[in-house]
């Protein structure tokens, strides 16, 4: 194994770690190769956003940019193919957008490739047992299944999959759902970290809703249905609004 694919492998092993993020970059600043070398500037650039207050963050997001206008296909080229589009957190590709026919194909290639833990899926009712009973959603913290005309039955299938103990945050607007789809999330015994859920125009959806006079709170809202999952079920931490202010790719 090269130098270069240890340590990657060491970012894949453990995407939280700082450290190996670190050590790739330096690796990269390495290289006599300038797009080699402009990867570890991103890889800095985007781990200080991440950890940077909101007021100094505007020489950053334009460094950012201007690195991936000009390498980000070059550097999302064996990942490319697979998707319909990426996204770079942290220097490396970890969301990305995936028919669920590619993702059940390529994902374990993908997964080689990249720290890829944020999927939004499209085309999914044509291999919806397949996909939802694939060990693939072991690497997922979000998920995104939005618009997509799915029925109770899919989220009765995501509920009852043995793979999704990471998965954080679930978004599943614009479908079928009504409350029996709920009722598995609230019962699954796998998605015990899940703590984000948007469900917005569906048939039912039980998120606790805030109301705003400009941009301040006036009063927070439980569902009937919502009501009705806790009062069966306990408190469930994906039904509750101050939870929406925690971000996609918060870990």
């Amino acid at each position: 194994m090269s130098d270069e694919q240890s340590l990657r492998q060491a970012v894949l092993d453990d995407p939280d770690d700082d450290a190996a993020r670190l050590a790739y970059a330096d690796w990269c600043a390495n290289q006599a190769d300038p797009v080699t070398q402009a990867r570890a500037e991103l890889i800095r650039a985007q781990m200080t956003l991440a950890g940077a207050p909101t007021s100094g963050v505007i020489g950053l997001i334009d460094t950012i940019e201007k690195l991936l206008a000009a390498h980000g296909a070059a550097w999302a080229a064996p990942i490319a193919p697979f998707v319909r589009s990426y996204q770079f957190l942290r220097g490396f590709v970890e969301h990305v957008e995936i028919s669920a026919r590619a993702l059940l194909d390529h994902g374990a290639e993908l997964f080689a490739l990249a720290p890829i833990r944020h999927v939004d899926l499209f085309a999914v009712r044509e291999v919806d047992e397949e996909l939802f009973a694939s060990p693939l959603f072991a690497k997922l913290r979000s998920l995104g299944l939005d618009r997509l005309g799915l029925y109770d039955i899919h989220l009765q299938l995501l509920a009852a999959s043995p793979h999704v103990g990471e998965l954080r945050w679930l978004s599943g607007v614009g479908n079928n759902f009504g409350f029996d789809a709920y009722v598995a999330l609230a019962q699954s015994t796998s998605l015990t970290k899940l703590a984000v859920a948007g469900f917005g125009q569906n048939p039912v959806d039980p998120v606790e809703q805030l109301h705003y006079d400009g941009a301040v709170v006036v009063a927070v809202e439980m569902p009937a249905a919502g009501q009705a999952l806790e009062q069966r079920f306990g408190r469930l931490e994906w039904l509750h609004s101050e939870n929406k202010r925690v971000g996609r790719y918060t870990s």
